[in-house]
């Protein structure tokens, strides 16, 4: 038991510091324009393919014996396999940066608090992960009104945050049951991740190419370069960290610790750039935790009951 929790308390921690500081440096960096999103996306893919070669062995030997027998045996069948996961997996990371790009930090959590609903809907009528039952239906619908109350406020002023919001809360909900339908079949995660990045490298390296963006490289500053290298490596423990908590949970749970971090990081803004919450998004924020909260103990409360 011991060593379950250990790996667990790891992952969840490390996820929570990366991925606010991932959050914050990603946002500088879209404001300033920077480098362009897309070309900031494969560059941090290439880090965590690097992470990967680098550490090969000592990955390899943390594998479980039944999770090598699942591994993929070329590059043709890791993309038969799994291009769904790899769209849903780029089109959340294209579409978070958007959101991201057009809402000041306190208000993404909020943005983006659809995805337990969504997640909601495609677990239960599409994927059948998960047993619900009405407390859970509850939790959306509180989480729900939240996100409403925010952007019958926001739509005037910021409707690119609703819009972005909504589209990439849809493509993470898919992305997350996705991602854990499969390694229920393929237990090797890490070379699910190394399919994954690798295809996904070569079409953005292609997009890239094509329109030229790729050579923004060469305009960058020290300073922007500083930021580059901070934003890929809080990337690498991001993208480990955050696969590592589907694991060892499940969706829900991730979901959870999504909203910890997503209350820690609103707060963080909030003080850090003195922005101010009107009554709209003090609702819309207290109902989409609460929500979410609720959601968790309901899930985990349905399994202790079918046990």
């Amino acid at each position: 038991m011991k060593n379950k929790k250990l790996p667990v308390l790891f992952s969840i921690t490390t996820y929570l510091a990366s991925s606010i500081t991932s959050v914050f440096v990603n946002k500088y960096m879209l404001i300033t324009n920077t480098l362009d999103t897309i070309f900031l996306i494969f560059l941090q893919h290439l880090s965590c393919l690097a992470f990967l070669f680098i550490f090969k062995n000592y990955l390899s030997k943390i594998q479980k014996e039944d999770d090598v027998k699942n591994e993929f045996f070329s590059l043709y069948q890791g993309i038969k396999h799994l291009w769904p996961l790899i769209i849903s997996f780029n089109f959340t990371l294209i579409f978070g940066n958007l959101c991201l790009k057009y809402t000041i930090i306190s208000f993404y959590q909020l943005a983006r608090s659809m995805t337990l609903p969504f997640n909601f809907i495609f677990s239960y009528f599409f994927f059948k992960h998960i047993k619900f039952n009405f407390l859970m239906i509850c939790s959306c619908i509180l989480v729900s009104i939240g996100f409403f109350i925010f952007s019958a406020d926001a739509i005037n002023t910021n409707h690119k945050a609703v819009i972005y919001g909504i589209i990439v809360s849809i493509g993470q909900a898919i992305h997350l049951n996705l991602l854990k339908q499969k390694l229920i079949v393929y237990k090797n995660k890490m070379k699910m991740l190394h399919y994954n990045l690798i295809y996904s490298s070569i079409i953005m390296f292609i997009y890239l190419l094509l329109t030229g963006r790729i050579f923004q490289i060469l305009n960058l500053t020290y300073h922007g370069f500083t930021l580059l290298i901070l934003s890929c490596l809080s990337s690498i423990f991001v993208t480990f960290s955050s696969f590592m908590c589907i694991y060892y949970t499940d969706n829900v749970a991730y979901n959870m610790i999504g909203n910890v971090k997503s209350t820690l990081q609103t707060f963080l803004s909030k003080f850090y750039n003195s922005e101010e919450f009107n009554t709209s998004t003090m609702i819309g924020i207290i109902l989409t935790t609460l929500g979410s909260f609720t959601y968790g103990y309901s899930s985990e409360y349905s399994k202790k009951k079918i046990n």
